[in-house]
């Protein structure tokens, strides 16, 4: 495997997990790398530039760097979300198994 993508690996800059009361609202932003976003309970509404995705529990979507996007809370109970940003690398070899 010596192609550019099989020496392409994530890597991981940043992890966090929280939980939002229904009704918040996340106002527009743009993140500077990829987030992985995974909703693990309740539901919510992202809007990436025009178009807007519900996401009920067990929903994941990667966010690509400087898109302008905003979250809305939706439901009657809160959301608990975690999310991962990461930047591809390339790498002369496999990047080590990252620790979260």
């Amino acid at each position: 495997m010596s192609s550019w993508l099989a020496r392409t690996a994530p890597r991981l800059t940043f992890a966090w997990r929280g939980t939002w009361p229904p009704g918040t609202v996340e106002s527009w932003r743009r993140l500077y790398d990829h987030e992985l976003v995974v909703v693990q309970a309740g539901e919510m509404e992202l809007t990436i530039d025009d178009q807007r995705l519900h996401c009920p529990a067990g929903t994941f979507i990667i966010i690509p760097p400087d898109r302008p996007h905003r979250t809305l809370v939706t439901g009657t109970v809160p959301v608990v979300r975690a999310c991962l940003h990461f930047d591809w690398t390339c790498a002369e070899d496999l990047a080590p198994t990252p620790l979260c």
